[in-house]
């Protein structure tokens, strides 16, 4: 297992003074990004092999948000990588170790020129402890879509929406879904499934789904292909 610690800071809070939910999106992956640095194996490393972990999708539990200043452990680890496909759980505790938010993530290991998944190199595999997978009903992978929804105004990303892989990040898309998403609505779960990469200039065409315990937002280009869907299920 591998953490880092920190404290919440202001630029990261909601107006409520607790930790905006796209900055505990963040909090996840930079964890994630800090162990494959510091095991050799980042973003480096994976250039240099033309290659990139990119995220098929998220499920996230959220227990308790820390609030402004408050002290936390952010904590991750591999619990399988098999083929081309990694799953990766995360933990978010306060001091007194209780458990604010967890999740589980799956990465498939691609072939950047070819945009193919390829498989994982040895030298990948050894760099990372298996450890046992959060005990949870984890959902599949794969979303089902709401058929009715609202069309919202189209936007263009822009460059600050990017990763150094030249796409919008992965947490970029949560942090844009939230603006659809009331402040009273209390977010209990997201889950997000990621289908076509979008990068600097592509429109944006969103769609809105909600019911009574749930919002979905879709995010489509002008052709009505998919990039990403975000679930945010109420408390």
């Amino acid at each position: 297992m591998y953490s880092f610690d920190s404290r919440v800071r202001y630029s990261e809070i909601d107006q409520n003074g607790r930790l905006d939910v796209s900055a505990l999106v963040n909090y996840f992956q930079d964890c994630g990004t800090f162990q494959s640095e510091d095991a050799g194996v980042g973003i480096e490393y994976c250039k240099e092999k033309g290659c990139a972990w990119i995220l098929c999708s998220w499920q996230i539990v959220i227990n308790n948000l820390p609030c402004l200043g408050e002290k936390i452990s952010t904590k991750t680890w591999a619990n399988e990588l098999k083929g081309f496909y990694g799953i990766r759980n995360y933990i978010m505790e306060n001091e007194s170790g209780e458990r604010l938010a967890f999740a589980s993530a799956v990465w498939v290991y691609l072939d950047m020129e070819r945009k193919k998944p390829v498989k994982i190199s040895d030298e990948m595999l050894n760099a990372f402890e298996i450890g046992e997978a959060i005990q949870y009903e984890w959902g599949g992978r794969k979303m089902n879509l709401p058929r009715q929804f609202e069309r919202k105004d189209s936007f263009v990303i822009t460059r600050d929406n990017l990763d150094t892989n030249h796409h919008v990040n992965n947490g970029k898309y949560i942090a844009l879904a939230t603006r659809y998403v009331p402040s009273d609505f209390k977010v209990a779960q997201i889950k997000v499934e990621y289908r076509n990469e979008a990068r600097e200039n592509d429109i944006f065409y969103p769609c809105v789904a909600v019911s009574d315990d749930k919002i979905v937002v879709m995010f489509y280009n002008m052709n009505d292909v998919l990039y990403a869907a975000i679930e945010f299920m109420k408390e």
